[in-house]
């Protein structure tokens, strides 16, 4: 008989939380050399704009238009070359990142080489990129003023040609119009938003399939994007979000940084020195500005080659191959994501996935939604109660001056209560889980595995403003192999990813499949069906509908002809699509562990 076939574990699938995450993982892992890329991408690009800067200066001092000419000509040029290999430069970030998921080996020698082939591929990937936007923006934006003109016009201008000119003066009218004009704006700017967001998402990864895949040209990138991001969008847009949240503290601390050397440069001159050394002072706030981009640069593109992963993984299915005889046994992608095995009282051990800087944030911002919501309705009924509450004072004869002061510092006082209490209020009655985590489908337990207590839950709640306005929790979760902040070292405390059915994998199994199992079962050498090949099996079956359709049409007949093989079957049925087989093996198998 077969072994028990593996439970359902989890799938290659990653969350959006889990993409960001998994990017970070690959960044401090390769901190030194992304950062070494990212500084030369960023010094390309910045190079060749300074000298156009001292091109130009010199030009005018000499007020030679020839010399100007010549300084703009040679600048755009130094640009055009520059963010040629800016791009090249960043793709290779996005190529050594992808090689590490995947476990394949090349040296950085080769990947530089690689990219710089590719290096005008980049720059017009980039530039018709740009066009295209540039386009779509100024579309955007004319129809826009003109649907704002048509209402101005069309509500009071009727009046206006009709020979009233006094209809504009009329307070009334003006008020209606500027009203109405108010509120399409507003939805004009929010579906504009909504549309650059949702192009953005769209081409998000439009160089990865040049900078990682041979046999695609570089225009084709931007289509294979589109297609790839094609009913993933929103999953990209939330990414985006992520990426910002998780980079905030990096972006602070560095913002920091050059506040302090402002402020040191500013305290260490004398103010009659301080104007002629102003180019010092610029070029020390530019320096540390471009340190931002050094750092953000690789984090963004290590984020790329997850995510183009992940999306190449939904919409092809490249993972799913029952032929295991000739590849190399390489990890899970979801092994990059931290890990933590618990013992409990029982000598049971547990295994828990971390959380994560990204599935955290992302909760954390559902839950100040929810929470400043909340107080907002306070404040309104607070405002409302304490203005009653002091006229009616006032009307019984009392005068009490400092009052309002009183009714102020109450309601700081349980807007404090209500802050803390949201979070200990939930974690203590939903075992560990807030309304943010409960969406994002994380748990905090206790470094034992157990449920978290209320003076645990108090505790990481009095410390949260510690943890959220200093970033310091932030920076902890990122750079810690535990992931904790502030509040789950003193409470002893961890959050967790809690496993939960992903309604996108749907494993249905017809009536004839099932049929065909039993039929089929005698003829079928079931047992040389390894468990990680049923795993992929399975896995397939589940996510058959999120595969593109023709690459889908291909995967099946291939699964099917690698699964007859392996099962040392001589015949199927006429009549039995590969479907259908996939689906009696899957039958068959789960039977015959039993």
């Amino acid at each position: 008989m077969a072994s028990h076939p593996p439970s359902p574990g989890t799938s290659t699938l990653l969350t959006i939380g889990n993409v960001v995450t998994i990017g970070l993982q690959l960044y401090r892992r390769h901190a030194w050399e992304y950062l070494k890329l990212g500084l030369m991408a960023i010094l390309w690009l910045l190079l060749p704009l300074i000298g156009t800067i001292v091109l130009l200066i010199v030009a005018s001092q000499s007020q030679s238009p020839g010399l100007i000419v010549l300084a703009i000509v040679l600048g755009a040029v130094g640009f055009t070359y520059g963010t040629a290999h800016y791009l090249a430069i960043s793709a290779a970030i996005s190529r050594r990142s992808f090689y590490a998921l995947t476990q394949q080996d090349e040296s950085l020698d080769d990947t530089q080489r690689y990219v710089h082939k590719r290096m005008w591929g980049f720059w017009r990937i980039g530039f018709f990129q740009s066009l295209l936007f540039l386009a779509i923006v100024i579309g955007i934006y004319i129809v826009a003023v003109l649907v704002l003109l048509a209402i101005v016009f069309g509500v009071g201008g009727a009046s206006v040609f009709q020979g009233d000119p006094e209809a504009f003066s009329d307070p009334q009218s003006a008020m209606i119009i500027g009203l109405i004009f108010i509120i399409v704006f507003v939805l004009l700017v929010a579906f504009i938003g909504y549309l650059l967001t949702w192009l953005t998402a769209r081409f998000m990864i439009s160089e990865m399939g040049y900078a990682i895949e041979e046999s695609t040209p570089a225009l084709a990138s931007l289509g294979r994007s589109w297609q790839l991001t094609r009913r993933n969008a929103r999953r990209v847009v939330l990414g985006i979000m992520m990426v910002f949240l998780a980079s905030l503290p990096i972006q602070v601390l560095l913002q920091l940084l050059i506040g302090a050397a402002s402020a040191g440069l500013t305290l260490a001159l004398p103010d009659e020195a301080l104007a002629a050394d102003t180019p010092l002072f610029m070029l020390i706030s530019y320096s540390l500005g471009t340190g931002v981009g050094v750092v953000l640069l690789p984090l963004w593109q290590a984020i790329k080659a997850v995510l183009y992963y992940d999306l190449t993984e939904r919409r092809e299915g490249r993972s799913l191959d029952l032929d295991v005889s000739d590849r190399p046994s390489t990890p899970s992608i979801q092994q990059w994501l931290n890990h933590v095995t618990l013992l409990t009282p029982e000598s049971v051990e547990l295994d828990f996935t971390l959380a994560g800087v990204g599935n955290r944030s992302w909760a954390l911002v559902l839950d100040y939604i929810f929470l400043i919501g909340g107080l907002f309705l306070f404040w309104l009924g607070w405002g409302w109660m304490s203005t009653a509450l002091l006229d009616w004072i006032e009307d019984l004869g009392f005068a009490y001056d400092s009052a309002w002061i009183w009714v102020l510092a109450i309601a700081f006082l349980i807007t404090f209560i209500i802050f803390t209490g949201y979070f200990v209020l939930f974690e203590t009655l939903w075992q560990g889980q807030t309304p943010g985590k409960r969406i994002m489908h994380l748990r905090v337990i206790q470094d034992n595995g157990q449920p978290v207590t209320l003076g645990q839950t108090t505790l990481r709640s009095l410390l949260r403003p510690v943890d959220d306005l200093l970033l310091i929790g932030a920076l902890l979760i990122a750079l810690g192999k535990r992931e904790k902040r502030l509040g789950d070292w003193v409470a002893g405390t961890q959050v967790i990813q809690e496993d939960y059915a992903d309604p996108r994998l749907k494993l249905e199994i017809s009536p004839s499949a099932r049929t065909l199992a039993r039929n089929l079962s005698p003829s079928m050498n079931l047992d040389r069906l390894s468990p990680a090949q049923f795993v992929t099996l399975r896995e397939y079956l589940q996510r058959r509908l999120l595969i593109d359709t023709q690459i889908q049409k291909e995967l099946r007949l291939n699964l099917a002809r690698q699964a007859k093989v392996l099962v040392q079957l001589e015949q199927v049925p006429e009549g039995v699509s590969a479907d259908q087989f996939l689906e009696a093996l899957y039958v068959a198998y789960q039977g015959n562990a039993r």
